[in-house]
Parts: C-alpha cells; structure tokens; sequence
C-alpha cells in the first residue's frame, strides 16, 4: 500500500496553531510574552501557530491553560495533538471555518478554487455575507460578526500574502436566491472593482455539473491540502488521492469558464438588470 504523503500542513496542525493565535490574541499577549511564561522559545510557538510543527498533547493542554481557554475547547484541542496526523479533518463552525481557511492563505505559495453557490467569502459584501449566514445557519445559531474580521490581521504585512486566489465562480453565485437584490447590487458592483486589478483571477462558470465547492491551498514542491464545503462543514484533507482528484476537476471547470473580458461583461449586464427591475 503506498503511504501517504504527509509534505502539505497537516489539517490538524493548521487548527490547532489557528486557534492558539487566537487566544493568544484575545488574551493580548505577544509571541515572546507567551513563550516567556510557559518557558517555550518563540520561534517555537511560530511554528506552532504557522502549522508547520505540532505540539505534544500535554504541551497544548499547559499552554491553552496558561490562556485561560475553557475546559471544553482545550480538551478538543488536546485530542487534535492525539491525532495530529490524521490527514482529514472536518470543521462544522462557520467562523472557525473562514479563520482556519485564511491561515491557509497566508501559508500558501497559490490558490485555487471553485464556488458553485456562493461569492467566495475574501470577496464578499458584508450584506451579502450575512444574507449567506441567515440561509446556511440554523436558526439557533445567530451569525457572528467576528467572521467580519478575519479579513484584515494588523501583523500581517502586504508582502507576506500569497499570489491572488484563482477564482472560479459558478454563474449562479451571483444571483442566488437566498440574496436580497441590494445585497446582489452591492455584490455585482465589488466584484467588478475586483477585476479591475490587473492581479485579479476571477472567472465565471457558466453551466457547471452539481461539484460540490472546493479550494486547494499550495504549498511550494508539496502535496495542496483540499478544503471541501458541504452544508456548512468545511472538510480538509491532505492525500495524493485528493490532490491528484482535484487537480484534474479544477482543470476542468477552468477549460468551461469564460474569458476575464467575458466574466466582467455577464457581471455588468446582470448588474443592469438587477438595477432596473422591479
């Protein structure tokens, strides 16, 4: 049997050094403060917070202790390190989600991906994102508006972004149903501004198969870790297999999608309609 190649991030290392960021963050400490008290190097805790490394189970749960995580969430984590090289691993929060998928930006050489349903979330109106979230989210779950701030971190710098994403869209993205005509306007109206940056790659599929939403993050002489979104869980997962699958339909849908000039001419003319009906 031919072993998996475990080269791209692993799904769990990426989690766990999302969430560790984060509660370092909320908790306002720097990198070199918290490696101070738990008597850890810096560079150390990077690599954790980056994916790269993982932490020992034990290590997580004194360091997620040290951040006054509660109980319930440092124990998922400590079973995340148990199983630190599984090579799927399935996110049902929608916030955990989009934080985890911008991790994956941030640590990718490029990316890829096709969205049948839905605007991808990096280049979405904030109407737009809440008309999503009140149509995928269950009613007893209000949407957070945290996942608004996920697109903009303070230490992050321009030149340690990745290439623009590959974008392909499906054509009824644009105009899904669960979407108020305002929000659609304002949406049309952002993604034409989009496409006029010279590094935008967006390009619309007109008629596509039902193919589930996928995006694969790359990383430089390794393996793209698949994230796949179905009914509000995000699965990634990290195989020859799924690369060498996904590969092959990204490639696909790219021959079917129009031009860039053909893409803006379809979000120009379904933006006048929405303007003038009704």
């Amino acid at each position: 049997m031919h072993t998996p190649n475990y080269q791209a991030p692993l799904p769990a290392a990426i989690v766990i050094g999302a969430e560790l960021r984060a509660a370092r963050l909320a908790a306002r400490w720097g990198i070199r403060e918290l490696a101070r008290k738990a008597g850890l190097s810096p560079s150390l805790l990077c690599h954790w917070e980056l994916g790269s490394r993982i932490p020992t189970p034990d290590t997580a749960s004194y360091v997620f202790g040290l951040l006054r995580l509660p109980q319930g969430e440092a124990s998922r984590l400590r079973s995340l390190a148990v199983h630190a090289h599984d090579t799927v691993y399935a996110e049902h929060r929608p916030t955990w989600s989009a934080h985890i998928e911008r991790v994956y930006e941030r640590a990718s050489s490029a990316v890829q991906g096709w969205s049948p349903s839905f605007v991808p979330l990096s280049l979405q109106e904030p109407s737009y994102t809440w008309d999503m979230l009140e149509y995928t989210t269950a009613p007893d779950n209000s949407p957070e508006a945290r996942l608004f701030d996920l697109t903009a971190e303070p230490d992050v710098r321009q030149r340690d972004l990745p290439p623009e994403p590959e974008w392909l869209i499906g054509r009824r993205a644009l105009c899904h149903p669960a979407i108020r005509r305002e929000s659609s306007i304002a949406q049309h109206h952002r993604l034409l501004s989009y496409l006029t940056k010279p590094s935008s790659n967006l390009r619309i599929v007109d008629d596509a198969e039902d193919l589930e939403g996928f995006t694969m993050y790359r990383q430089k002489k390794q393996l793209p870790t698949v994230a796949l979104r179905h009914s509000g869980t995000t699965i990634f997962l990290v195989t020859e297999d799924a690369a060498t699958v996904y590969n092959a339909r990204f490639e696909h849908l790219a021959q079917r999608a129009l031009s860039r000039a053909e893409t803006c001419e379809l979000i120009t003319k379904q933006l006048r309609e929405l303007e003038t009906s009704p």
